[in-house]
């Protein structure tokens, strides 16, 4: 199935907490068995990283991709597996099964640019947006601003400023995902694609400790993309001791949300929710069968299709190679009308 390789590197080399390995094979020649190894294990990081790039973003970039693997090829390499070895035409060939580290590839080819551009080219550039309060609606600009700064660290740029929802509506954002009309207002009247909705626990009398609930909710599907749990314990009890735990637990949870959330844009195959209003309905057939077969006929890229929900109009769950940008524009070639679009939810 047709893959659209428009963002820099998939999730498998983005794993940022866990920082595992890839396992690839590749194949190097070389004028001696030594440098056919090296040149395997070259092949083997370009495999990785270059199967992945968008050929624009290639060029752009590959000069940069192949100084940083020809100043050191092996710091890429956390392990390999000599599979073969043979001499054809006068040239060595080594055959190896190589574990390229996801951590070293990230930080050191993975610069603000590429990120950002992951985030463009495979998931329309989301509009995100953190609140963090308490169970009494207060909220904590310390938490919030923590968040969004290691956001925009990995490339989110659209960040929305929610300051002036009322304390009513905060108090309600940590159930947000069972909140319909919550969500709509937000997507609606904030233009928000991500909601980041931080819980604020704190011990009082001056203590070092608090924990911070987060989940990181797409607002049009209310699907929760992350959630955790962090602490921050400074060990001591001053005036400042609180101030001082928020920002250590606000520095986890952005370390980790912000990953989360590039992980998410990363990845080639979007969850797009299409609405189908009752009259576009009629047009694709008139019938769940028929409207799944002229869904999944739209383009080569729909890799699944489910019904979710039938009230007037129909929701289908879509699992596409590509942004809610291109399946939309698949749809307009298709003869459908879109009436609203967001990065994951097109009505027609």
């Amino acid at each position: 199935m047709k893959k659209i390789l428009a963002g820099i590197i998939l999730s498998t080399l983005i794993n940022f907490g866990n920082c595992d390995a890839a396992t690839v094979f590749s194949s190097g020649r070389g004028t001696t068995e030594r440098n056919a190894l090296h040149n395997a294990m070259r092949a083997a990081i370009e495999r990785e990283v270059g199967a992945n790039i968008s050929a624009k973003t290639l060029v752009q970039n590959k000069q940069v991709i192949n100084d940083e693997i020809a100043a050191d090829s092996e710091g890429f390499i956390s392990g390999y597996e000599i599979v073969s070895k043979r001499v054809e035409n006068g040239l060595f060939v080594v055959d190896i099964k190589a574990n390229v580290n996801s951590d070293a590839v990230q930080t050191r080819l993975m610069n603000k640019l590429q990120k950002k551009a992951v985030i463009e080219n495979n998931s329309d550039s989301p509009r995100i947006a953190v609140i963090a309060c308490d169970s009494n609606g207060n909220e904590y600009p310390v938490v919030e601003n923590e968040i969004l700064s290691a956001l925009q660290k990995q490339g989110f740029t659209r960040t929305v400023d929610l300051t002036q929802i009322k304390k009513a509506v905060t108090k309600r954002i940590n159930s947000a995902e069972n909140d319909a009309k919550l969500r709509k207002t937000l997507a609606n009247d904030f233009h928000v694609d991500l909601l980041v909705a931080v819980e604020v626990k704190t011990s009082g009398n001056s203590s070092g400790y608090v924990t911070l609930s987060s989940r990181l909710i797409g607002v049009n599907t209310g699907e929760i993309v992350h959630a955790g749990n962090y602490v921050g314990d400074v060990g001591m009890f001053t005036a400042n001791a609180e101030s001082g735990a928020l920002k250590m637990a606000a520095r986890r949870a952005g370390s980790e949300i912000s990953n989360a959330a590039l992980n998410s844009a990363a990845k080639v195959e979007r969850h797009i929710t299409l609405l189908v209003t009752e009259s576009t309905f009629s047009i694709l057939g008139g019938t769940l069968t028929d409207a799944d077969k002229t869904i999944r006929a739209v383009s080569d890229s729909v890799n699944d299709v489910f019904v979710r929900r039938m009230s007037g109009s129909v929701e289908f769950d879509v699992n596409f190679d590509g942004t809610a940008s291109d399946f939309a524009h698949d749809l307009e070639r298709a003869g459908c009308r879109i009436l609203e679009i967001s990065s994951d939810f097109i009505k027609i």
